[in-house]
């Protein structure tokens, strides 16, 4: 997110991409090599030994087993900075392989790596990613890997406000009422879910494609959109990037402090929840669900089908919205509606599970799962979108 790169509009407005990640039970990953590197590797001769520890390293059991192939210094913006190449190889494996498309020598011990996740899962070949690492030398002769961020970012401004850290173009003038309303929409956050401020860093782009470049992206799909403006959440290592071009992201500042508040939040409450008190691609929580109210009521769908399939959450309805975005947030007002913060706090506790969510809904709502069309149904007819 990681729910990763998905391929739907709302990826990039709440991508959470630090949850803890799971082992994964695999022997050594194969890695295709274009036959450009494999027949350049005569010249360049560590071609060789790079593919290897690449191997080595995306075969790793654990998530942070990722972490013995890292250059020890790149930890400038990231807690885990080897997260984007972790999603990049696992979130499509195995039916999206890694090819190494390129190796070049930019310094004597620095070398970039250009890897793209190739698959023909639908019958034709198709690409996944393309993601750029560099390879570095180790003193102990070793290559690790290391991200390219730091060097995009080598040119930009950096300003620190209160426990906020921009990044910013040399080319950008930071607005301070945007600043000030990041600011105002903290104080409101944080009295409300009873927490402290966090120190967080927060790079401001122009666009999705802008941010994907910077970390590191030549290809995936959502920097192609039209529909440019979004945004990456990495919570846990409390960071995020903007592409709406601002200094202000309530949405996704507000995913930061929830996962503090509630670190095992299910993805449809988290979603919800930012949704609810920060908005969504500029509209507010309200618009969301008359986008999901007119969905249903011109659709013959499950709503607890799709809510609950890991697939159909994330269905586009309306041009804006999404169904987990909009059920989510209805979840989030009702419950605060009829019992308040408790309520609220009550059905933010749920697990990651969906199963877990499901009991959190009974207990919360006093429901049947069985009963959840009609609990959303009748509270959809009745909602009023003016009080």
């Amino acid at each position: 997110m990681k729910y990763f790169f998905l391929a739907f509009l709302f990826v990039f407005s709440c991508n959470s991409q630090v949850e803890k990640r799971p082992s994964v039970d695999i022997n050594i990953r194969n890695v295709y090599v274009d036959y450009g590197v494999q027949a350049f590797s005569e010249i360049q001769k560590e071609n060789d030994s790079i593919i290897k520890r690449f191997k080595e390293c995306i075969s790793s059991k654990n998530y942070s087993d990722y972490d013995n192939f890292w250059h020890q210094n790149d930890t400038s913006l990231f807690k885990y900075p080897f997260d984007d190449l972790y999603h990049v190889v696992n979130t499509n494996y195995p039916s999206y392989e890694p090819t190494i498309l390129a190796i070049q020598k930019l310094e004597p011990n620095k070398y970039l790596l250009k890897i793209g996740m190739m698959g023909s899962p639908e019958g034709f070949n198709s690409l996944d990613f393309i993601y750029n690492i560099y390879a570095i030398r180790s003193p102990q002769s070793e290559f690790v890997f290391k991200n390219t961020i730091e060097d995009n970012l080598m040119n930009w401004n950096r300003k620190t406000v209160h426990n906020i850290t921009y990044y910013y173009s040399p080319d950008r003038i930071l607005n301070n009422d945007e600043i000030q309303k990041q600011i105002d929409f903290e104080n409101y956050l944080t009295n409300f879910l009873e927490i402290d401020k966090i120190d967080y860093k927060y790079v401001i782009c122009n666009s999705v494609y802008e941010f994907s470049k910077i970390l590191g992206y030549d290809y995936v799909n959502d920097m192609f959109f039209t529909e440019q403006s979004g945004g990456i959440n990495y919570s846990e290592q409390a960071l995020f990037f903007s592409g709406n071009d601002k200094a202000s992201y309530p949405h996704e500042i507000a995913h930061i402090y929830l996962r503090e508040k509630f670190p095992k939040i299910h993805p449809i409450l988290s979603e919800g929840f930012t949704t609810y008190v920060g908005g969504s691609k500029e509209l507010h929580y309200k618009e969301h669900i008359k986008i999901l109210r007119d969905y249903i009521s011109t659709n013959e769908i499950s709503i607890s089908e799709y809510l609950f399939d890991d697939f159909k959450r994330y269905t586009i309805i309306g041009a804006n919205s999404s169904i987990m975005y909009s059920c989510g947030a209805l979840l989030c007002d009702l419950a605060f509606k009829k019992y308040g913060k408790t309520g609220l706090f009550d059905l933010l506790e749920s697990n990651h599970s969906d199963d877990e969510l499901k009991k959190t809904i009974e207990v919360v709502f006093d429901i049947k799962m069985e009963n959840f069309d009609d609990f959303i149904n009748d509270e959809l007819k009745k909602y009023d979108f003016n009080e």
